[in-house]
């Protein structure tokens, strides 16, 4: 018998990673408010993301062609950890490819309702290409969030968004080393303090041109072949 700590393992090794599947387009609209506890984890370095760009069929609709790009690796290899550090657990706000998500259904981007002032980390090693922490906290104008851009050596961009006015600690042109303190979860641009991270295959980025990322020290299902599990608690290894 299989003890719960193997089984556990397996079944997240099993679902955390999402393979494009119609049976998904069905099914994303569960993303809608659905809230996920994401706990951060110390990870050895390491889903299968490429650079290369997907073929882009344009008769599909956005939402299709966001799923097609949907296609998930292992975590164990994930070059990526979770954007805040090991011991913090935030609620997953909004995923991908959803009818309402972002106000966009061709997005691959994640929402993490990180409390106001709390760090942000490097979720990937790189050099910084864009930094602008200018706008006021309290400017609700969603074109007007704090946000950097951290290139990556194999040409991804990631973008950290809605971050404090003034609290980025970094400079364009300056590597960054992954889990390094790079500035605090804000509330510019909308109404709630959330951290909206996304990575680009290229940088200058490119609306449609974003790659898959999961997190390879996040423990526990996020999802499965077709749905997301909602309300699913992800626990500390």
């Amino acid at each position: 018998m299989k003890s719960a700590h193997e089984t556990s393992r397996r079944a997240r090794r099993r679902v955390s990673c999402l393979p494009a599947a119609a049976s998904f387009a069905s099914n994303i609209g569960v993303a809608l408010g659905v809230t996920l506890i994401v706990a951060a984890l110390a990870a050895p370095a390491g889903c299968g993301e490429s650079p290369t760009a997907p073929e882009q069929n344009v008769g599909q609709s956005p939402m299709q062609q966001c799923l097609a790009r949907a296609v998930f690796g292992d975590p164990a290899d994930s070059e990526y950890i979770l954007p805040y550090p090991v011991g913090a657990s935030y609620p997953l706000l909004q995923t991908y490819c959803g009818p309402q998500n972002h106000g966009n259904d061709n997005q691959l981007a994640y929402d993490f309702t990180i409390p106001f002032g709390d760090p942000v980390i490097a979720s990937r090693a790189g050099t910084v290409v864009r930094v602008m922490d200018s706008y006021a906290d309290d400017d609700r104008l969603g074109s007007h969030n704090n946000h950097m851009f951290i290139q990556h050596d194999d040409g991804s961009t990631a973008m950290y968004a809605h971050l404090v006015q003034h609290s980025v600690t970094v400079s364009e042109g300056e590597r960054v080393e992954q889990g390094r303190l790079i500035a605090l979860s804000g509330t510019s641009g909308g109404f709630v303090a959330v951290l909206h991270f996304r990575v680009y295959r290229t940088w200058p980025n490119r609306e449609g041109d974003d790659l898959p990322v999961v997190f390879r020290n996040a423990d526990g299902p996020l999802l499965d072949s077709s749905r997301l599990l909602q309300q699913h608690v992800l626990q500390d290894r």
